[in-house]
C-alpha cells in the first residue's frame, strides 16, 4: 500500500461544513410517551423489532386493550396477549446499540438480542388485534391496577419495526443497524430522522403519526437527536453515527497517514487524492 500527492489534505477538511441528520429518538425521562394513532392487523405471525442503545431498561413498543390486546417489546423482555401467555426475557449491554426482536411465528415465541437467540417458548394461537393504544416508550394502563404504569426505557431508538411475517429463525442471524426499509410486511416503521425541533413523527408502512409527550397525566416528550448506530455515507467514520463533523475528519486523517483500510475508501490499496476526494465530497454532501 501506499501514500501519494498527501500534500494539503487536512484544509479542506477542516473546512467542510458538517450536515447533521437527527437520527434517533432520545428517551430521557421514563415518562417519555409517543402516542400513535394506528395499530397493527396481525394474524399468526409478528416481528416487533428495534435498534437502541440503552441505559436503563423499560418500555420500548406497547399495543394494549385492557383484556383484548397486549402486543409488548421492553428491553428485557417482550410479550403478546392472547392466547399467547408466555414472556421470553432477555438481557442486554446499556450503552452500546443493540437490534432486538420479538418474534412469534404460530408455534413459538422468541426474543433475539443483536441476532443471537436469547429465550424461547412453544405457543400457539392467533395475535389479538384491538384498537387499543398503541406507543413508544411509556403507557399508562390504570384500568388494569396494579399494573398501571409501564416506563419507558431510557435511551435511544435508531429505527423501530413492525411486521406481520417471521423476519428471523433459527439461533442466529446478522443483526440489523441502521434505518429499517418498508416492504410488503411492513405494518409501522419509524426511523425517527426527523428534525431536532419535531413533535410528531410519521409512520413510513402505514403513515400513522406518533405525537410527542401524550396519552396520559404527566406524560413527557422525547427528542429527536443526531445520532444513529449505522454510518450515513463514507465519511460517516466516527461515532456518533448520522452526523458528520470533525470526529470523522480526523480518524480519516490520521488512518490515511497511517495506511489504514478504513481511509482507503475506493479500496485500491493506495491513500492517495481519491480517497481524500470521495471523503470530502461524501462529507459536504451529508447525512441524509
Amino acid at each position: 500500500m501506499n501514500i501519494r500527492n498527501k500534500s494539503a489534505m487536512f484544509a479542506p477538511l477542516l473546512l467542510a461544513a458538517a450536515s447533521v441528520n437527527a437520527g434517533s429518538l432520545l428517551l430521557d425521562e421514563t415518562t417519555d410517551t409517543v402516542l400513535i394513532d394506528g395499530s397493527s392487523i396481525i394474524g399468526t405471525a409478528l416481528t416487533i423489532e428495534a435498534v437502541v442503545k440503552m441505559d436503563t431498561d423499560g418500555s420500548v413498543y406497547n399495543e394494549w386493550q385492557d383484556s383484548e390486546e397486549d402486543k409488548s417489546l421492553k428491553t428485557d423482555s417482550g410479550f403478546v396477549f392472547g392466547d399467547l401467555l408466555t414472556n421470553v426475557h432477555a438481557s442486554i449491554d446499556p450503552g452500546v446499540w443493540n437490534h432486538i426482536a420479538l418474534v412469534y411465528d404460530g408455534s413459538e415465541l422468541r426474543y433475539y438480542v443483536d441476532g443471537e437467540l436469547m429465550e424461547a417458548a412453544k405457543e400457539t394461537g392467533d395475535v389479538p388485534d384491538y384498537p387499543g393504544r398503541t406507543v413508544i416508550g411509556a403507557i399508562d394502563r390504570s384500568v388494569t391496577p396494579p399494573d398501571t404504569f409501564r416506563a419507558s426505557m431510557l435511551g435511544l431508538i435508531d429505527s423501530l419495526r413492525i411486521s406481520d411475517s417471521v423476519r428471523y429463525t433459527g439461533t442466529s442471524f446478522p443483526p440489523h443497524r441502521g434505518d429499517f426499509h418498508v416492504d410488503a410486511d411492513s405494518i409501522m416503521v419509524f426511523n425517527f430522522n426527523g428534525p431536532a425541533s419535531a413533535t410528531q413523527v410519521i409512520d413510513l408502512a402505514s403513515s400513522y403519526i406518533g405525537t410527542f409527550g401524550t396519552g396520559f397525566t404527566g406524560a413527557t416528550s422525547p427528542t429527536l437527536v443526531a445520532e444513529s448506530s449505522a454510518p450515513c455515507n463514507p465519511a460517516d467514520l466516527a461515532l456518533p453515527f448520522g452526523v458528520l463533523d470533525l470526529n470523522d475528519a480526523a480518524t480519516f486523517s490520521i488512518n490515511f497517514l497511517g495506511m489504514n483500510s478504513i481511509s482507503d475508501l475506493n479500496g485500491d490499496g493506495f491513500f492517495d487524492l481519491t480517497d481524500i476526494s470521495l471523503f470530502v465530497n461524501a462529507f459536504l454532501s451529508g447525512c441524509p
